[in-house]
C-alpha cells in the first residue's frame, strides 16, 4: 500500500493533472532530477482509467520516416531494463519479441525490405534465414539479459516448422522483432509511484476544474473547488488532454480511437505458453459456415468479405497460467471519449475466429466459444501518431500525452523529456545522442529555438523540428509512424471495417432487432429483452416437432421447453457485470444451448456454522426464486467430494454462491475460475477471512442485493502444488490451531468463548510440543533459516483478531509473508499477545515480506506457493475494491521489505 502524506499546504513547484502511467512517469522522473515539491491529481485511483487496459507490451519495431521513435523507444527500453534491474525484475520484464507471419509468398521481401529498413534506423542488425540449417535463435521464456537485437526474417518453411509448429501450414515467412516483448504495466506503475511518493510526490483525489494563468504563465490549479499556487503544470491526462489544454487556451491536435482486447482461458491450448506477440500480417476472411453466412447476409454483411490484416495477441501470465490476450483492431473512426465504454457484441467472435488463420487451434473453439472477458480504453494520438513531450505556449505549462498504443513503453522517455523541460535543461539541437539515445526531433524542441504559435494554438516548442510545406507551416515531431496493429495495417491493406450501429450502444443485438434469420428450416427472431440489464433471454419462435427438447427462456425470465429438432440458433449474449469497465462477453456464435445469466449454483458444506450454512442456503434458495432467479442448491460432505466437483463441474451457470468458510470457498473456486461465473462468497460460523476483507454479507436477503447490484472485479488467489486458497497458508503454531479447528468441529458458538478456545489449543501445543523450524524463500531469495513461524497471505489474515498481515492485498498480485525467528516458546507467546492486543513496538521482532514466488520448506515437506493475478471472478458489494485501494496506511503498519531492499 502507498502512504500519501497529507497536503499541509495550497502550494507546491508541480502540478500533474493525470495519475496515468504518463502522469506518474513524468513524477517519477521529476524526483530522479531533483524536483520533488510535486502534487499527482486524478479524480481516479492511479492507473484505473486507460493505463490499467493496455496489452502491455513494448518494442523498438518503428518505421520512418526518420530515426526519432527508434530512438526514442531504445531510450525508454534502456530505462525500463534499468528498473527492472533495480527491483529484480518485480515487473516481469521479458524479451519474448514481436513475430509477424505471412502466407502470402508476395510479402516475404516486404518483411525483409522492412527489417533492412529497421536496421538502418537503429533497431539492431536484420539478419535471413532462408536454410533449414541456419542458426535461428529462439527467445526463451523470462528475462531480458544476453538478448540479440535486430530482427530475424525466416524464409524455410522446415525452419519455421520446427520453431513455430503451432502456425498455419502455409506460413510463408516470419519476421521475429527481438528488442520486444512484455511485461507487468501495473507493477511498473506501482513502483515508479512508491519511488515518486518516497520522494515527496503527494496525490491530491478530484477533478481539475481550472487552470489559472497570470500575465501569460500558469499560477494555479483548482481541484474540487481548492486552489493550488503552482508556477507550472502538466497535461498528462491521457484522452482528456485536449479538455485540460483547452483550459490553457491552448487546442491540442490531438483525437481519440476506441481501443479492445478480450482475454479468456485457453482451456484447449491453442496458444503454446512460450509463444511471442503473434501478429498475422495478411487481410483475414472469417470461416464462416453456410448458416451462419446466410443469417449474416443480411444483418452483418459487413463480416463476410476481407477483414484487414493485424489480429494478434499473446499468452498472459506465467507457464502454469491459461489465460490469453487478443486483439484485432478494425474500427478506426475518431470517438470523444465516454467511460464506460461500450463494445461490439461480436467482437470476442471475430477475434477468435480471426486468429484462427495464424493459430488454427482456435478454430476449435468455434462451436463451443469461450466467455472472455471484454475491456479497453482510448488510444489518444495525433495524426501522425507522435507523442507530444514538451512545453506549451503558455509559459509554466508542459504536455506529456499523445501516447496512444504505446504508453507504457514510451512514458519513461517521454516523462524524462518532460521534466528536462520543467527543470530547464537545454534540450535543443545541440544536445547530446547516443546510438541508443534521443535527439531534438524526440524531445520536440525548435532547432532555432523560437517559440512560435499557430492558428492550431502550438508551435514548434511542442511539435519539433520544422516540416516544410505544411499549411500552417507548423513543425512537427509527429512524421507518419503508425503503429503496426492499428492505422499502418488499415492504411496498407486498404480495408476499412464499420461496425453498423448508429446508437453506438449494443452493436449487433440492435442490427440484427425484428430481423428473421432462417437456420435448419427453424424460423428465429432476435429481440431485445426489457428490465434488468444482467438478464438475458432469446425467445425462439417457430420450430418442428420432434424429440430433442430445447430450453428456452421467456421474457419474464422463466423457463419453458419447446420441441422440435436440434437447432443452431444466431444469438448474441452480452451481459454487463460492472468489472473496471469490463463487459464479460459470449459473443455472437452458432451453438445448441444458452445458459442465462441470471442462474445461480449454490454448494454448501453441511458442518459449516454448526449447521447453520445449510439453513442459510435453503432461506437464499427460496428468495432467488421470488426475485427470479434460477437457483440449484449442491451439499457436500467433505472438501475432498467438492474440490472434485469443482474440477470437472460443467459451465451452467452465472453465478457461484458459496456458503461456508474460507477452506470450503477455496474449493469451491476452482469451479468459478475454470467456468468464469461470478464467486459470491458467504460467510458462515467463525473465521471467514477472505469474505469479511471485501465485506461480504453471511444474511441472505443481503446477498440477493450484492447479486442484483454488486460489481464483478478480478482478484489474486494463492496456489500451492494442486491446491489453490483465498486467504492465507499458515505454518507452525496457527496451522496445527486450523487443522484442530476443521478436524473437531467442536468450537464454542459465542465469539469471545471461541477466542478463548483457540488460545486454549494454541496453548497446550506450544508448551506440550517441540517447536519446529522452517526454512523461507521469497522470489528465490532466503529471508529466514529457522523461523517458528510463517504465513504466506493473500488477504489480511484473522482481521479484528490476530492480524499478522494489516497490508496484505488481493489485487496486488503480491504475497505478504510473516515471519517470526527462532525464538523461546515464552518469547512466542508474548509476541503473539502483543499481537492480539496491539501493543507499541509489536513489529520490531518479528519480519514481514512481500513476493510473487514463496518457498517454505518444513520438517517433511517443501511447499512452493504462487500468485495467479486477476483469475479470479469476485462479486463484491459496490465501491469494496475502491475501498481496499484507497486504504491509507498508517504509523502503526509493520514495515515490509522485498528480496530486492533485503538484498541491497
Amino acid at each position: 500500500m502507498i502512504a500519501w502524506r497529507a497536503m499541509t499546504s495550497r502550494t507546491t513547484e508541480v502540478v500533474v493533472c493525470g495519475a496515468g502511467i504518463a502522469g506518474i512517469a513524468t513524477a517519477y522522473h521529476l524526483t530522479r532530477q531533483g524536483v520533488t515539491d510535486v502534487v499527482l491529481v486524478d479524480e481516479r485511483p492511479p492507473l484505473s482509467l486507460t493505463s490499467d487496459k493496455s496489452t502491455e507490451c513494448y518494442r523498438n519495431w518503428w518505421p520512418g520516416p526518420g530515426d526519432a521513435m527508434v530512438a526514442a523507444m531504445n531510450r525508454s527500453i534502456d530505462l525500463l531494463e534499468e528498473q527492472a534491474r533495480e527491483t529484480g525484475n518485480v515487473f516481469r520484464l521479458n524479451r519474448r519479441g514481436y513475430l509477424f507471419a505471412t502466407a502470402d509468398p508476395t510479402r516475404v521481401a516486404r518483411l525483409i525490405a522492412a527489417a533492412e529498413e529497421a536496421e538502418a534506423l537503429g533497431a539492431g542488425r536484420a539478419r535471413v534465414h532462408a536454410t533449414a540449417s541456419s542458426e535461428y535463435r529462439p527467445a526463451p521464456l523470462d528475462g531480458f539479459e544476453n538478448q540479440p537485437a535486430g530482427a530475424d526474417v525466416v524464409t524455410d518453411a522446415a525452419l519455421i516448422h520446427r520453431h513455430f509448429p503451432y502456425l498455419a501450414d502455409d506460413t510463408a515467412a516470419v519476421l521475429h522483432a527481438r528488442r520486444c516483448g512484455w511485461f507487468s504495466g501495473q507493477q511498473l506503475g506501482m513502483y515508479m509511484l512508491e519511488r515518486a511518493r518516497d520522494k515527496g510526490v503527494r496525490f491530491v483525489p478530484g477533478r481539475v476544474e481550472r487552470i489559472a494563468t497570470s500575465g501569460g504563465r500558469v499560477s494555479g490549479v483548482t481541484v474540487n473547488g481548492t486552489t493550488l499556487d503552482t508556477p507550472r503544470v502538466v497535461n498528462a491526462a491521457g484522452p482528456f488532454l485536449a479538455r485540460v489544454g483547452r483550459m490553457l487556451g491552448v487546442e491540442l491536435p490531438v483525437y481519440c480511437e476506441g481501443h479492445t482486447k478480450i482475454a479468456f482461458a485457453d482451456t484447449l491450448g491453442a496458444m503454446p505458453r512460450e509463444a511471442p506477440l503473434l501478429i498475422w500480417t495478411d487481410p483475414v476472411r472469417v470461416a464462416w459456415t453456410e448458416d451462419e453466412r446466410a443469417a449474416l447476409a443480411a444483418s452483418r454483411p459487413d463480416v463476410l468479405g476481407e477483414l484487414p490484416a493485424g489480429v494478434h495477441g499473446r499468452p498472459e501470465g506465467g507457464a502454469d497460467s491459461p489465460i490469453v490476450l487478443l486483439l484485432w483492431t478494425y474500427d478506426l473512426d475518431p470517438v470523444e471519449p465516454v467511460f464506460p465504454m461500450s463494445f461490439d457484441p461480436a467482437y470476442a467472435e471475430l477475434v477468435i475466429r480471426g486468429m484462427a488463420r495464424m493459430l488454427p487451434a482456435f478454430a476449435r473453439y468455434a462451436d463451443r466459444l469461450p466467455r472472455a472477458v471484454v475491456d479497453g480504453g482510448y488510444y489518444t494520438k495525433t495524426r501522425e501518431n507522435r507523442f507530444l513531450a514538451g512545453p506549451l505556449p503558455v509559459e509554466g505549462a508542459y504536455v506529456c500525452g499523445a501516447l496512444g498504443g504505446y504508453g507504457l513503453m514510451a512514458s519513461n522517455v517521454a516523462g524524462e523529456l518532460v521534466a528536462s523541460h520543467v527543470r530547464g535543461e537545454n534540450t535543443n539541437a545541440t544536445s547530446r545522442r547516443t546510438s541508443r539515445g534521443w535527439g531534438p526531433a524526440v524531445r520536440g524542441e525548435n532547432t532555432n529555438g523560437a517559440s512560435r504559435r499557430t492558428s492550431r494554438g502550438w508551435g514548434p516548442a511542442v511539435r519539433g523540428e520544422k516540416k516544410h510545406g505544411d499549411d500552417q507551416g507548423a513543425a512537427s515531431v509527429r512524421r507518419g509512424v503508425e503503429s503496426p496493429r492499428c492505422r499502418r495495417d488499415h492504411d496498407v491493406h486498404g480495408r476499412r471495417l464499420r461496425v453498423r450501429d448508429d446508437r453506438r450502444q449494443g452493436g449487433l443485438r440492435h442490427a440484427l432487432r425484428r430481423t428473421r434469420a432462417r437456420a435448419r428450416g427453424v424460423r428465429t427472431c432476435l429481440q431485445d429483452v426489457p428490465g434488468r440489464a444482467l438478464r438475458e433471454c432469446v425467445p425462439l419462435r417457430g420450430g418442428r416437432s420432434g424429440a430433442f427438447r430445447v430450453g428456452v427462456y421467456r421474457h419474464d425470465g422463466r423457463r419453458q421447453e419447446a420441441r422440435g429438432q436440434r437447432l443452431r440458433r444466431l444469438h448474441v449474449r452480452q451481459r454487463q457485470d460492472r468489472e473496471e469497465g469490463f463487459v464479460l462477453q459470449e459473443p455472437l456464435r452458432m451453438s445448441d444451448r444458452t445458459v442465462p445469466t441470471r442462474t445461480v449454483k449454490i454448494v454448501v458444506t453441511p458442518g459449516s456454522g454448526a449447521g447453520a450454512a445449510r439453513q442459510v442456503a435453503r432461506r437464499l434458495s427460496r428468495l432467488l426464486g421470488r426475485h427470479r432467479w434460477q437457483a440449484d442448491v449442491e451439499s457436500f460432505n467433505d472438501l475432498e467430494s467438492l474440490r472434485r466437483w469443482a474440477t470437472t463441474c460443467a459451465p451452467e451457470f452465472s453465478h457461484l454462491v458459496c456458503i461456508g468458510g474460507d477452506a470450503t470457498q477455496s474449493a469451491a473456486a476452482i469451479a468459478a475460475i475454470r467456468c468464469d461465473a461470478a464467486f459470491v462468497p458467504v460467510p458462515a460460523g467463525f473465521g471467514n477471512i477472505f469474505a469479511t476483507v471485501f465485506g461480504h454479507p453471511a444474511r441472505a436477503k443481503a446477498v440477493i442485493t450484492l447479486l442484483e447490484r454488486g460489481e464483478r472485479r478480478r482478484v489474486d488467489v494463492g496456489v500451492v502444488g494442486d491446491e489453490l486458497f483465498l486467504s492465507h497458508r499458515s505454518y507452525g503454531l496457527l496451522e496445527h490451531v486450523q487443522q484442530v479447528a476443521e478436524r473437531g468441529r467442536r468450537q464454542p458458538k459465542k465469539r469471545v468463548l471461541r477466542y478463548l478456545w483457540y488460545w486454549s489449543v494454541g496453548r497446550r501445543f506450544l508448551f506440550g510440543s517441540r517447536l519446529a523450524g522452517f526454512q523461507v524463500t521469497v522470489d528465490g531469495a532466503a529471508v529466514a533459516d529457522d523461523a517458528v513461524l510463517v504465513t504466506v497471505a493473500n488477504v489480511e489474515t484473522y482481521r479484528g483478531f490476530l492480524s499478522l498481515t494489516p497490508t496484505a492485498s488481493p489485487i496486488d498480485g503480491m504475497f505478504d509473508v510473516f515471519v517470526i525467528p527462532r525464538v523461546g516458546k515464552l518469547r512466542l507467546a508474548w509476541r503473539l499477545f502483543s499481537l492480539l492486543l496491539q501493543l507499541p513496538g509489536r513489529w520490531q521482532r518479528v519480519r514481514l515480506y512481500r513476493g510473487r514466488d514463496v518457498t517454505v520448506t518444513t520438517p517433511r515437506r517443501r511447499e512452493v506457493l504462487h500468485t495467479r493475478r486477476r483469475v479470479l471472478p469476485l462479486l463484491v458489494p459496490p465501491g469494496a475494491l475502491e475501498a481496499l485501494r484507497a486504504r491509507t496506511p498508517t504509523d502503526d503498519d509493520p514495515p515490509i521489505s522485498t528480496p530486492a531492499e533485503r538484498a541491497s
